[in-house]
């Protein structure tokens, strides 16, 4: 296309031009060169950035509705004057402006780029609140290579010495876990038994997050058990405790919730206790009143 051609697709199409620059500024780690101003190179552009998603976000339905239709699009575009100048238009609404019509492509294309990383930090940051690493409170706490290396060294200790196979398999990746997209793609498939990443569906990634509980816990008990000399101050609580439903029948209901203490908080939770022992209210209650204080409490937190 000569400089014309170029001249006519600014003139008539503005809003492609303008796609193409943010294309450039916004995905820049995607291209070596400039784009070139012309519809093929504009549509391999898009088309690149959408191919080098992870295979998950090609498959998931957790997008906003306009997302999922550029995705529904990109996916079964074969001809770039096709997707330029018919499939795109049917994006947005012809009376947006051409910035507004570049924008809605190119936030359409972030969310899709940006949902596998925020899914890695999600399950980062529940791995390190499982491990009591950090607190479930801090969510705006930067995640850095210390708290893994804290994670690695943990795994390191009990690695072998479980007894429980699948429970190996987990502390055996953590042992070098790192937090990274591609280690996390790992540590995913593990969790999911095995499966493949581009087979992955929106039910998988939910059934890991779960199984990434339910092994912290188990890792967390292995410590416990473990005869390594300097986990010894770790201690495990548990609370049974029966209360009435709220059915007719008022049966009892028994909750029941275990929890491992870890030496940071060992020091903290015996400040909190030492608080509401020396609460003069608390003081006055007998011990039976006492109990029904702690197992009110108690209530209130089974559920979380």
């Amino acid at each position: 296309m000569g400089i014309r051609e170029v001249s006519r697709l600014k003139e008539n199409h503005p809003w492609i031009i303008i796609l193409r620059d943010k294309l450039q500024s916004e995905f820049c780690q995607f291209f070596d060169t400039t784009i070139e101003a012309e519809p093929l190179p504009i549509a391999q552009a898009i088309i690149k950035i959408f191919f080098a998603l992870h295979p998950w976000v090609h498959r998931t339905n957790e997008l906003s509705a306009q997302t999922k239709q550029l995705k529904t699009i990109l996916k079964s575009a074969d001809d770039p004057n096709k997707l330029l100048f018919d499939d795109l238009p049917k994006f947005f609404s012809a009376s947006d402006s051409d910035e507004a019509k570049a924008d809605a492509i190119i936030d359409a294309l972030k969310e899709m780029h940006d949902k596998y990383p925020d899914l890695v930090s999600e399950l980062n940051r529940r791995l390190l609140v499982n491990f009591r690493v950090i607190q479930d409170s801090d969510r705006d706490i930067i995640i850095n290579a210390s708290q893994f290396e804290t994670v690695n060294n943990r795994a390191n200790l009990i690695w072998q010495k479980s007894g429980d196979t699948s429970l190996e398999a987990f502390i055996a990746r953590l042992r070098t876990y790192r937090g990274g997209l591609t280690e996390a793609e790992g540590l995913i498939s593990l969790l999911v038994g095995n499966k493949i990443p581009k087979s992955w569906i929106d039910a998988d990634i939910q059934k890991a997050l779960q199984r990434l509980s339910d092994l912290s816990f188990n890792f967390l008990e292995a410590e416990i058990n473990s005869d390594i000399p300097n986990l010894n101050d770790r201690f495990q609580a548990s609370v049974i405790l029966k209360v009435p439903s709220k059915t007719p029948k008022a049966i009892p209901v028994t909750l029941d919730r275990k929890a491992q203490i870890t030496p940071e908080n060992a020091k903290l939770i015996r400040d909190i206790v030492k608080s509401i022992r020396e609460d003069e209210k608390f003081k006055k209650l007998d011990i039976n009143d006492k109990v029904a204080t702690i197992s009110e409490l108690f209530k209130e937190l089974a559920t979380e």
